[in-house]
């Protein structure tokens, strides 16, 4: 799990797709990396490495959405292709600060 502070956004990027097979190494690593976050701080999280979402992908989101509500933190996802596809079908771009990207930039 990596992260960075960038202009007041807290950006974490898993290295890796974030779906079932990977959720249980996932979580633990993004609730640590969140530490680092400043209280009022944007948490963006990068998805541009998930290419097939599942339903771990959006346990993930929701697990992590709420973590950083409850820790004075606002949350974003960056993503694109059929992840971002996948979180504006399920209306989960309405309660998320969404960053759809094309995967050809």
């Amino acid at each position: 799990m990596k992260s960075k502070n960038q202009k007041g956004i807290f950006k974490v990027s898993p290295g890796a797709s974030i779906e079932n097979s990977t959720l249980s190494e996932v979580a633990p690593a993004f609730i640590a990396a969140l530490g680092k976050a400043s209280e009022g701080s944007v948490v963006e999280v990068d998805l541009l490495e998930t290419m097939d979402p599942d339903s771990g992908t959006i346990k993930f989101l929701l697990a992590a959405a709420s973590e950083c509500q409850q820790r004075g933190l606002k949350f974003a996802v960056r993503a694109s292709g059929k992840t971002g596809e996948l979180l504006q079908i399920v209306n989960m771009a309405r309660h998320m600060g969404l960053n759809i990207e094309d995967p050809s930039k």
